[in-house]
């Protein structure tokens, strides 16, 4: 659905977005935000839905933008990782 669309960009991009402007200013320089990502961002998982895969492919494009911009700004570092399945 629409709603469960953009819950998903909301908690999973945006709140990335939300958080480095209201910290990134009070953050020491060389200080790094992290954020989780899935490999579901680039390439199909079945099963794992409901907007998800797009809210994660939408974080790790606003990971390279924030990186460029905090870097620029405050000198603190902005990066994701996917973890891959675990055991």
């Amino acid at each position: 659905s629409r709603k469960g669309y953009l819950a998903a960009s909301s908690a999973s991009a945006y709140s990335a977005v939300s958080l480095l402007q209201k910290f990134g200013p009070i953050m020491n320089e060389g200080g790094n935000m992290l954020s989780l990502t899935y490999i579901a961002s680039e390439k199909v998982i079945p099963g794992y839905g409901g907007g998800m895969s797009s809210a994660k492919a939408q974080l790790e494009s606003d990971t390279r933008v924030l990186a460029y911009e905090a870097g620029r700004k405050w000198g603190v570092r902005v990066n994701t990782i996917s973890a891959g399945p675990l055991k």
